[in-house]
């Protein structure tokens, strides 16, 4: 937020140093790519990770049957 205020206060000539162009424009803009990218980079790797453990297998109790059958984490109900 900081270095976008200050982009935004550069675009006002009277203020300006920089003759009312955003000079901070160009860094910001590299900065929020990166976090962007790295912030991708992450997702995708905790949604792969969900997915593993998602479909591991588990015993739930079935009253009916008095038996416990395997089923997969993502389609527990609990409660």
């Amino acid at each position: 937020m900081y270095f976008f205020i200050i982009m935004c206060m550069q675009m006002i000539p009277i203020i300006s140093i920089s003759g009312g162009k955003p000079a901070m424009l160009l860094p910001l803009l590299f900065v929020i790519g990166v976090s962007m990218i790295k912030d991708i980079f992450e997702d995708s790797k905790r949604h792969k990770s969900d997915n593993q453990e998602n479909f591991k297998d588990t015993e739930v109790y079935d009253p009916v049957t008095r038996e416990f059958i395997t089923v997969h984490w993502k389609d527990l109900k609990v409660g």
